[in-house]
C-alpha cells in the first residue's frame, strides 16, 4: 500500500513540474525592446534587443553596414564584394523553382561570376535583427526580387534567413536560406 501511495505521489509530482517550470520561465523572461535598424532595401528593419549588450552588438552591426553593402552586391550582382562578405564555410541554400539547393561559397561566387546568377532588383520587408549569443546576429524577412537563374526568370516573394557572426574586427554571412512563398 505504501508504495502506491508513493508512486501515486510522485506522479502528482512529476506532473506538475513542467508547469512550475514553465511559470518560472515566464516570470524570468526578459522585457524585449524593439529598435528601427534601418537596412539597404528595407524600410521596415527593426532589430530586438534584450540587454545591453544587445544593442550594442546590433549597433555594431549596423555601423559594419554588411547589410548594405550586401544590398548593392546583390542589385550589381559583384561577386567581389559577395565574396569579401561570405565567411569561407558558409552555406548557401535557396528555392529555385520548386526544388532546393544547397551551396557553398565557391559555388555562389562562380554562380555570379559565369552570368548562371543574376539579380535585377531586391527589396525587403518585415525585417527583424536578433542577437543570438554576443558575436551572432541573425536577420529574417521577406524578400522581393526578380533574378535570373539558370536562364530562367525567378521572382519573390521569398522567406530568407541569415545568420552573421563578428570574426575578429569584420562580420561575415556563414548561413543564408531562401524560400519561395505564395503571393500575396
Amino acid at each position: 500500500m505504501l508504495r502506491t501511495s508513493f508512486a501515486h505521489i510522485l506522479l502528482f509530482v512529476l506532473g506538475f513540474a513542467p508547469i512550475a517550470s514553465v511559470r518560472a520561465q515566464d516570470s524570468s523572461q526578459k522585457k524585449i525592446e524593439f529598435m528601427k535598424y534601418p537596412v539597404a532595401g528595407s524600410d521596415d528593419a527593426t532589430g530586438e534587443i534584450q540587454t545591453p549588450e544587445d544593442r550594442e552588438l546590433l549597433d555594431d552591426f549596423y555601423r559594419s553596414k554588411v547589410q548594405e553593402q550586401l544590398h548593392q552586391a546583390a542589385i550589381t550582382n559583384d561577386a567581389d564584394k559577395f565574396d569579401s562578405l561570405l565567411a569561407p564555410r558558409m552555406t548557401w541554400i535557396a528555392e529555385r523553382f520548386g526544388k532546393g539547393v544547397t551551396l557553398t561559397k565557391a559555388q555562389v561566387l562562380d554562380d555570379l561570376r559565369s552570368g548562371n546568377l543574376h539579380v535585377n532588383t531586391q527589396s525587403h520587408s518585415h525585417v527583424r535583427l536578433v542577437v543570438i549569443g554576443n558575436s551572432t546576429v541573425a536577420v529574417t524577412g521577406i524578400s522581393y526580387s526578380k533574378l535570373i537563374y539558370q536562364g530562367k526568370i525567378s521572382e519573390g516573394p521569398r522567406m530568407f534567413a541569415e545568420v552573421w557572426v563578428r570574426l575578429g574586427s569584420t562580420w561575415q554571412m556563414v548561413a543564408h536560406h531562401v524560400s519561395d512563398v505564395a503571393k500575396m
